[in-house]
């Protein structure tokens, strides 16, 4: 008979404590889901970056010996913008969105150039924030601004 009423005097725990629980495991799921769609997007415009600076640092992509440099240019924008797209990553402007620079003196630790231009691309995108925005309580942006860069040492140019 005790067995019985002690059972009787437990109904509904698991329902209640279900319901003190699920907002956090919900938050949790929202977090984990936000935060590695974040970083996989952060490491596909590095990769674009570094497919772009490639790209770029070889002789027959050389824009300051195109008859046509803007041309060149948008080539180059365009390998990035293509390895984006092809990992679901939507880049709105190349044209500002990206910068090529294929005179970049490389520093070395000494504090002086080393002699040799390397080819730097870098990829700016605005993250849209989309699950955490509805989190009560907390304010959260829209957007975050991403940054990928890279940098290939010229096989064109001084010191080559």
């Amino acid at each position: 008979m005790r067995i019985n009423r002690s059972r009787k005097s437990e109904r509904g725990s698991q329902l209640l404590e279900l319901a003190l629980v699920l907002p956090l495991l919900l938050f949790m799921a929202m977090l984990v889901s936000e935060g590695s769609d974040f970083i996989r997007v952060h490491q596909v415009l590095n990769n674009a970056a570094r497919e772009g600076a490639k790209f770029s640092s070889m002789l027959e992509n050389d824009c300051s010996q195109a008859t046509t440099p803007a041309n060149c240019v948008t080539a180059i924008r365009n390998v990035v913008v293509q390895y984006a797209s092809n990992n679901h990553v939507t880049i709105a402007n190349p044209g500002t969105n990206i910068v090529v620079n294929q005179a970049a003196n490389r520093v070395v630790p000494a504090g002086t150039t080393a002699g040799f231009y390397t080819s730097k691309v870098t990829v700016t995108y605005s993250y849209p924030i989309i699950y955490l925005k509805i989190a009560p309580g907390f304010t959260i942006p829209d957007s975050i601004l991403l940054v990928g860069s890279s940098e290939f040492r010229n096989f064109y140019g001084p010191g080559s």
